[in-house]
């Protein structure tokens, strides 16, 4: 069985996204292979997402719970975990932490917001 965005049961087995933030920051933010102008951006800002999943009954974390953490001079993602009975919260903070990318800086960056964009595509993985 599948529940559209939130996670497959097939075989005995539930992949559920860490995360539901739709970011995209590389598509988003560092779309150019190359630039030769700096980056502009109105403001810095800084989202949460605060998620808490029920575990179905019967169903055990096998894979995924990694606390992770992407530090640069332009972005930034925290993720962490708490986990109580069968009860799990992720909370994931993403941030644009300057308003401006030079252009020596943009490679970097770019790879960051890939980087960041890998982390939150994430799944964990539980059993029965």
């Amino acid at each position: 069985a599948t529940m559209d965005k939130f996670g497959d049961t097939s075989d005995k087995t539930l992949s559920i996204p860490i995360t539901f933030f739709d970011l995209n920051l590389r598509a988003k933010l560092a779309s150019l292979p190359k630039r030769t102008e700096p980056l502009y951006f109105s403001y810095p800002w800084s989202t949460t997402e605060k998620t808490e999943f029920k575990l179905p009954k019967g169903f055990t974390i096998e894979d995924g719970l990694t606390d992770s953490r992407i530090e640069s001079k332009h972005v930034s993602m925290v993720r962490k975990f708490i986990q109580r009975g069968s009860t799990l919260t992720v909370e994931t903070k993403v941030s644009l932490k300057t308003n401006t990318v030079p252009i020596e800086d943009y490679d970097a960056f770019r790879k960051d917001c890939e980087r960041i964009d890998n982390e939150l595509s994430k799944r964990i993985k539980v059993r029965r």
